[in-house]
């Protein structure tokens, strides 16, 4: 591949501890939730810079190659209110 090959450096925000810790909350939600089917999606985005900085589009791949966080055409809806109530100004 070209750019592998170019020289060329990638930058990128996001937090890979942060990142694998949120991969392995989703795979294990359903043991703490009343609903083991549903499928959900969680963003990490630093307030200050807009960084993304982890990003998990569903519970399991395996089962739902869909990514939730990137495609899903919903809107984020009451969960971003009541996290923003959340963070410190």
């Amino acid at each position: 591949m070209q750019v592998l090959k170019s020289g060329w450096h990638i930058h990128t925000t996001c937090d890979l501890e942060t990142q694998v810790f949120a991969e392995v909350l989703m795979q294990s939600a359903d043991k703490f939730s009343y609903f083991p089917t549903l499928q959900t999606a969680v963003v990490g985005i630093e307030p200050a810079t807009s960084a993304v900085r982890f990003l998990v589009g569903g519970r399991d791949y395996s089962k739902s190659q869909f990514n939730r966080a990137t495609q899903a055409q919903r809107s984020p809806g009451k969960d971003v209110v009541a996290a923003r109530k959340e963070m410190p100004q």
